[in-house]
């Protein structure tokens, strides 16, 4: 039976527990209803600045370099990237051999494109752009949406399960009560 006003349709079955526990869904669901979109939009600014941060500094210590492989690559099928020895032009500095990761069975003398650490001389990834950062950040906060409503599930959950532990008992203390008159178990014998 649908009620349409829960404040004068109450059945004389409900408990106050029952009571409690629909007030508790009920406000749950509104502060997730009215906390999430502030959840997510904090938590993406949060991301994404830390990740700018990111950005700004890998800019400032990487640049762009030429590689060329001075050997050629081994030929490793089971394997999808090898190391071997290349010959760092640019990157503002003297040329130097190191090692970078390249595809197996590359022939010597090969150049490629590669970013060097420019306190290291390390071959390193690509700088993060503002667009991945601003990516990743939206996929973060978009993580905060299943991450609340689980978190507000798991707590309305936790506050069934005592309030069926109270009702339990409260049902095992009134049957102590009514079983013997029900059953005639304490009956006086004539």
């Amino acid at each position: 039976m649908l009620r349409t006003d829960r404040r004068t349709a109450h059945s004389p079955l409900e408990r106050t527990s029952d009571r409690v526990q629909s007030w508790a869904g009920r406000i749950l669901l509104v502060l997730l209803l009215l906390g999430l979109p502030g959840a997510v939009i904090s938590t993406d600014a949060y991301v994404y600045h830390g990740s700018m941060h990111t950005v700004h500094v890998q800019a400032a210590t990487r640049c762009p370099a030429t590689a060329q492989l001075l050997q050629n690559a081994p030929s490793v099928p089971s394997q999808t990237d090898v190391e071997t020895t290349v010959r760092v032009t640019g990157a503002d500095r003297a040329p130097y051999v190191t090692t970078a990761t390249v595809a197996p069975g590359s022939a010597a003398g090969t150049t490629m494109s590669v970013w060097v650490d420019t306190h290291s001389g390390a071959i390193v990834s690509a700088p993060l752009t503002a667009t991945q950062a601003s990516r990743g950040a939206g996929l973060i906060a978009a993580m905060v949406v299943p991450a609340l409503s689980l978190t507000a599930f798991a707590l309305w959950l936790a506050l069934r399960w005592a309030l069926n532990r109270l009702r339990f008992a409260q049902w095992d203390g009134e049957w102590e009560r009514v079983e013997p008159q029900w059953s005639g178990r304490h009956r006086d014998c004539p």
